[in-house]
């Protein structure tokens, strides 16, 4: 689980004040949290596109309509990530940030 992910992840930081170490921690749980959703999406995504391709009644507008709110939706939780990578970058020192890419909760 997400949950056991971001304690190993904050462990390995080797953070010593209690305080830091949550306040990471909170952050790091949210984007294991959102990248989890993100990939999830994909795999949703990537069906619904298929069930479209499949049905021959849509016309070009139904399919352009459609094709618009799954983008959307997608860039809705790609920001997410985008937006908790972000807070995380700003806290951590450089070394951890060293971490956190080698990890793939950074980029």
């Amino acid at each position: 689980a997400a949950e056991e992910r971001a304690k190993r992840t904050v462990e390995s930081l080797k953070i010593a004040d209690e305080k830091e170490r949550n306040e990471i921690s909170d952050l790091v749980l949210k984007v294991l949290k959102a990248r989890d959703a993100v990939e999830d999406y994909e795999r949703e995504y990537r069906d619904k596109v298929r069930e479209l391709s499949r049905n021959t009644d849509l016309s070009e507008e139904a399919i352009e309509a459609r094709l618009t709110e799954l983008r959307e939706e997608r860039k809705k939780r790609d920001k997410e990530l985008s937006n908790g990578r972000k807070e995380l970058a700003e806290i951590v020192d450089f070394k951890q940030e060293l971490i956190l890419i080698e990890q793939g909760i950074l980029k």
